[in-house]
Order: C-alpha cells, then structure tokens, then sequence
C-alpha cells in the first residue's frame, strides 16, 4: 500500500523513507526494493492476491526509479 501511495505521493514517503536522502541513494533504494519484489513474483508459493499485486507494484517501482532519475 505503501509503494503504491497510501502514505502520501512523495517519492521518500513511498519507499519508507525517513530523513534526508540524496538523489542516488533514493535509486539505490529503489532497485533494492525492486529486486525484493522480483524475488517474490518468482516464488512458486505466493498468494493469488500477492501474485496479482506484484505486477502493479513492480510497474510502480519501476515508474518511481524512472522519475527519480529524470
């Protein structure tokens, strides 16, 4: 909910971020977060609702890390 703006449209805010954070290590964060929820999608196990939520929150991300590098 979080990723997808329930916390407010801040890029900080959507990942959980506190406190100030430069430009490159809002990035980083974004591809770590990224790579996390990759690793869930590939999980064979996962719940039919996560397993619906995980392309909308990786489009997400990826839009998100697409903005912070503009």
């Amino acid at each position: 909910e979080r990723i997808l703006g329930s916390h407010g449209a801040d890029l900080a805010a959507r990942l959980g971020l506190d406190g100030d954070h430069t430009d490159d290590e809002i990035r980083a964060h974004v591809l770590d977060v990224l790579q996390t929820w990759r690793a869930v999608a590939d999980r064979p196990l996962v719940s039919r609702e996560l397993r619906i939520l995980v392309p909308t929150v990786l489009m997400t991300l990826e839009r998100l890390y697409a903005s912070s590098s503009a």
